[in-house]
């Protein structure tokens, strides 16, 4: 029986030393250094790859936003910007997801700039939840946690063989510059208005009081957004909303919640623009942008060189507002998309 149980102890542990030894050679999810290019990534997983990229990069800027963000290319970005920059990419992600890796990012580099692609989490989420649970041992830089990554099955199987086992086979699924550079999936999307039409719908009135996405984006401005602003005044912080497609207002005019989100985003405005670290930069009224169905796949989700339009578009200054014309520019978008002819762009 002693014996038997030695035995099972020594696999065990040569096992896990063996899995330990090769997580941390391979180092998938670049906790201890830059991926090497000689290897392939073959996930999807923000949560997981961002920690190491912010802790294993060198940038002066960087990226934060949803999958609206996600096909931007940081080459381009850096020249238009003229800095060091990364993105850190959650699909759906909430001021909770920006809160932590930019509080990561900052403990490992200098950050002098945060452009920050403002989407619908501002408003449906709160500051208490991630949009999906995170792997909180990869965002800190305690050492005595390392054991969850190093001994970790999951990690080994879904990461460390698979890039094993896809560079032993010439596989390429994009590499990590592909994702975390590049574009993501845009360039492989089908555009134009037939795609967008299979995502729109006729939408019935459900939000009726105006204020109704207000507590939230407090939450979110005054528990998180705030606090990042103050607590760093070296960094210039650049948020912008970005375009979305005529059919997105349609249905955000049909169910009342287009003035809601007007409303909302007139309480961000006016709480940040007193900070001088702070920028808002708005692209939601351009028409060019939202009515053009050749720049979108979905509702929402448009083309990677729009990407470059809105970085080129920042860089100039366009579209930014200011404590003296935010509620004037607002209340015009409101006005317009209210009373747009809508028969004319989507029927």
């Amino acid at each position: 029986m002693k014996k038997w149980l030695f035995s099972l102890l020594a696999v065990t542990a040569a096992v896990l030393l063996a899995v330990g030894g090769l997580n941390f050679a391979v180092d998938p999810l670049m906790q201890y250094r830059k991926l090497p290019s000689s290897l392939t990534f073959v996930a999807y997983d923000y949560d997981y790859i961002n920690p190491g990229v912010a802790k294993n990069s060198e940038y002066s800027a960087v990226l934060v936003g949803t999958s609206l963000a996600e096909n931007t290319d940081m080459d381009e970005y850096e020249k238009i910007f003229n800095c060091k920059m990364i993105k850190m990419i959650y699909p759906g992600g909430t001021t909770k997801n920006y809160e932590t890796i930019l509080k990561l990012c900052f403990s490992e580099q200098n950050v002098e700039r945060v452009i920050w692609c403002v989407d619908d989490n501002l408003y449906e989420s709160n500051s208490k939840n991630y949009v999906h649970d995170i792997p909180e041992y990869l965002y800190d830089n305690n050492k005595l946690n390392d054991i969850n990554y190093l001994l970790n099955l999951s990690v080994f199987y879904n990461y460390t063989f698979k890039d094993i086992l896809n560079s032993v086979r010439g596989v390429d699924e994009g590499g990590a510059d592909a994702l975390l550079r590049g574009d993501a999936w845009g360039n492989g999307a089908l555009y134009g208005r037939e795609e967008v039409m299979k995502y729109y719908a006729m939408t019935e009135k459900t939000v009726t009081e105006p204020d109704f996405y207000l507590n939230n984006v407090k939450d979110n401005v005054n528990s998180i957004i705030l606090p990042m602003i103050e607590e760093n005044p070296d960094t210039q912080f650049v948020f912008f909303f970005p375009p979305k497609c005529v059919t997105y207002w349609k249905s955000a005019l049909d169910s009342g919640e287009l003035e809601s989100k007007v409303l909302a985003a007139k309480y961000f405005c006016k709480e940040l623009l007193s900070y001088p670290n702070a920028e808002i930069y708005f692209y939601q009224n351009c028409l060019d942008l939202t009515v053009d169905f050749d720049l979108y796949k979905d509702n929402i989700h448009f083309n990677p060189a729009t990407n470059i339009v809105l970085g080129q578009k920042i860089a100039a200054g366009e579209g930014r507002l200011s404590i003296e014309n935010y509620e004037e520019v607002l209340d015009r978008f409101l006005a317009e998309y209210t009373e747009l002819d809508y028969q004319n762009y989507i029927y």
